[in-house]
């Protein structure tokens, strides 16, 4: 796993303490067992008593400060300097030392101070809302957590999703990651020496998910050899990097009593959930699984699932329904009207007629309904979906390649005006992925029925 996952569990191990006396966690799911120690989603007060069983140790010695920190930027603002003397450089070598020795444990005794001096170093922490952290290189030991990372934590309203090796413990390996700086710093194997992974919550109670892409800077660290650093050739790179995962492998290249580290790591964690949720959505849509065509419910299921969550709306329902003109029509409705034995009772006519779907299939546009109930002369149609709860819609065609019309994508909400052309243009992506996804299903209709056939 990678440093970022290692730091982000430690988020959560460092909080629990002062979280539990913070807020009762009103646990609501069932405590694992044996069978069932591999679960999709542990609540987060679970979750974190989980991680504060294992201990990660790190071989290699560590010291928080902020040396390396003020020696990079000395080398950088040297840069500016030199070209167009914005500030003398006597000036910022007060200023750093200053700060060093500012920076000690006796005047960074209380969160406080330590929030005043991450405040001047790191100021795009303080901006509004930010999740992030300043650590100790390579340890759970945690400098600074910013409030909107707290307040996350100490919410009972939200689970993790997590993997049977991480419900087990395992939460990263700092030994490699040392490793790799020292590949990066002694032997110049340049590579991303920054991390990152995507996190998952879930509310537990709209079931939104949310996903989070923990960033941590490596930057800041020093590495110091103890004895002389033997060279290492290509093919003994090669084998490391073959060896990504084994720990003891990388031990023994870079033995922890030959290197000691310093300085300080800056975690940044973003919300990714639109860019996730349109990567798994894509996933889906252009999968070569059957379960579309085995299991429509469950597909539709998990659509609305995603669609939920890309907007943030637990309200929204998704469903589509085909042209009533096309071929496979009436094998079954994955419509918010409802199944096959609802939309029975209406022709054709129905739909392509003064209902709004017949706009939509007429046209080939998108149509957006702000307030159902607010509709002067309802079809049938419209009527179904106001007594099924429904205030706001939106549809959009879906097309072949040949411009025909397969159906309709619906969208639906019980809060008036939901939808406008500003929520068209953020779904626009979803709808393409739709769009694709549905021929993608057609082209494997056909090739069900031709292979039966044959």
């Amino acid at each position: 796993f990678s440093y970022a996952k290692l730091y982000f569990f430690s988020v959560c191990s460092a909080l629990y303490k002062s979280i539990n006396t913070m807020t009762k966690v009103n646990v609501q799911s069932k405590p694992i067992t044996v069978d069932q120690e591999c679960p999709e989603y542990l609540p987060i007060k679970q979750f974190m008593e989980k991680m504060t069983t294992t201990e990660e140790v790190n071989p290699y010695s560590s010291t928080f400060s902020f040396i390396p920190f003020i020696e990079k930027m000395r080398m950088e603002k040297k840069k500016f300097i030199s070209t167009g003397r914005i500030m003398d450089m006597a000036l910022f070598n007060e200023l750093g030392e200053r700060l060093l020795a500012f920076a000690n444990d006796d005047n960074l005794d209380s969160p406080e101070k330590r929030q005043e001096l991450v405040s001047i170093l790191f100021p795009s922490l303080f901006f509004d809302g930010q999740l992030g952290f300043v650590a100790k290189p390579f340890t759970k030991e945690f400098f600074y957590l910013t409030p909107a990372v707290q307040e996350i934590f100490a919410s009972d309203e939200w689970e993790v999703k997590i993997s049977g090796h991480l419900v087990k413990g395992k939460m990263g390996s700092p030994a490699i990651e040392a490793g790799r700086l020292i590949l990066d710093i002694f032997h110049g194997y340049k590579f991303e020496s920054n991390s990152y992974q995507i996190m998952t919550f879930r509310h537990r109670e709209t079931m939104l998910e949310r996903h989070f892409k923990v960033n941590v800077i490596l930057d800041f660290i020093k590495a110091t050899p103890l004895k002389e650093v033997k060279e290492l050739d290509a093919a003994q790179v090669h084998e490391l990097f073959n060896e990504w995962d084994n720990e003891q492998f990388w031990l023994e290249h870079f033995p922890p009593e030959d290197f000691v580290f310093e300085g300080l790591v800056i975690g940044y964690i973003q919300d990714e959930t639109e860019v996730e949720v349109l990567s798994n959505m894509k996933e889906m849509m252009i999968s070569d699984k059957d379960a579309d065509l085995e299991e429509p419910d469950s597909t539709r299921e998990e659509l609305t699932s995603l669609i939920r969550s890309y907007l943030g709306w637990p309200d929204v329902s998704f469903g589509s329904l085909l042209n009533r003109d096309f071929k496979y029509a009436k094998l079954f409705s994955r419509s918010i009207l409802g199944g096959i034995d609802e939309l029975a009772p209406f022709t054709r006519d129905d739909f392509y007629q003064s209902s709004t779907y017949g706009k939509v299939l007429n046209s080939g546009d998108v149509v957006i309904i702000g307030d159902l109930q607010q509709m002067e002369q309802p079809t049938e149609i419209e009527s179904r979906l106001i007594k099924k709860g429904y205030r706001s819609l939106l549809l959009s065609p879906q097309k072949d390649k040949n411009g025909y019309i397969l159906g309709i994508m619906e969208l639906a909400s019980d809060q008036a005006f939901r939808f406008n052309k500003q929520t068209l243009t953020k779904l626009s992506e979803i709808i393409s992925l739709f769009s694709v996804g549905t021929n993608r299903w057609i082209q494997e209709m056909d090739n069900h029925i031709n292979f039966f056939i044959q």
